[in-house]
């Protein structure tokens, strides 16, 4: 796949999550709050930002932990994915929470 083609996919990605999530897309120097950001919330700029990564597939551990919470069958509570890195060689630990978009959309809308 030619570097173009791979700028157009990652584009129309953002633009699908723009939308997707109820927000913008923003051109290449459009943010100007520091940082990279591809999609803001239509709200304003305080509400959300977002990074949009394309990849073709997620890693092993991301998808065995989703595929765990879908096996939770209580439809009310709000399904996190959360990990955690390891401390060491002067790194501490970092936390990240993720969720499915349609997870998101629920917590949202409520």
């Amino acid at each position: 796949m030619s570097k173009r083609s791979t700028v157009a996919q990652s584009k129309q990605a953002e633009r699908d999550v723009a939308k997707l999530l109820g927000g913008v897309r923003l051109h290449a120097g459009e943010w100007h709050g520091g940082g990279d950001i591809d999609v803001v919330s239509l709200e304003g700029y305080a509400d959300w930002v977002a990074q949009v990564k394309q990849r073709r597939d997620v890693a092993g551990y991301i998808q065995e932990g989703m595929r765990q919470l879908d096996e939770v069958r209580s439809s009310d509570s709000l399904k996190l994915l959360v990990i955690v890195t390891k401390p060491g060689s002067g790194k501490t630990s970092e936390t990240y929470v993720m969720m499915r978009a349609e997870e998101w959309m629920r917590m949202r809308d409520q």
